[in-house]
């Protein structure tokens, strides 16, 4: 092996390393799904608009903006301005009530508080049916497949 190599190899070794840690020590302090999925309603406003927007704002963002700027030129620019209106709007209307309506919501089935984590779990406490949590579940995980091919092949 030469040195460039062998560099590479260390340094692959400890970048897992590392990720292996942080993995084991962050299992250890998640409690349950709640924990995991939304953590455990500790994040700050500025941890939660900073994951939003990462999730939200992908591949399109760095690729397919540009590039609609770069076809049709500086008419895009009401793309930008439409889109942070409706983000801020979101977030001052849907967000806070979305949250509020989560953490104190009722098990629709046993009739006691229970707080939603996912949002088909939201939406079947909300309007009383699985089936809801079903369709719901499933529209997710078909458009999410669709999306990350997309950024798949928007990396590629």
């Amino acid at each position: 092996m030469d040195g460039s190599t062998t560099a590479s190899v260390v340094a692959f070794v400890l970048y897992l390393a590392v990720m292996l840690g942080m993995g084991l020590w962050f299992m250890r302090r998640n409690d349950d799904v709640g924990d995991f999925a939304i953590g455990g309603r500790r994040l700050g406003t500025f941890a939660a608009t900073l994951s939003a927007k990462a999730t939200d704002s992908s591949s399109w963002v760095f690729l397919g903006l540009p590039g609609a700027f770069y076809v049709s030129g500086m008419q895009n620019v009401w793309m930008i301005i439409g889109l942070t209106v409706g983000f801020y709007v979101s977030w001052r209307v849907v967000a806070g009530r979305l949250r509020e309506d989560t953490e104190h919501g009722f098990d629709w089935r046993s009739g006691r508080r229970a707080e939603s984590v996912t949002l088909p779990a939201y939406l079947a406490n909300r309007f009383h049916s699985d089936a809801v949590r079903l369709v719901s579940a499933v529209v997710i995980l078909v458009f999410y497949v669709v999306y990350l091919g997309s950024g798949l092949v928007a990396t590629g």
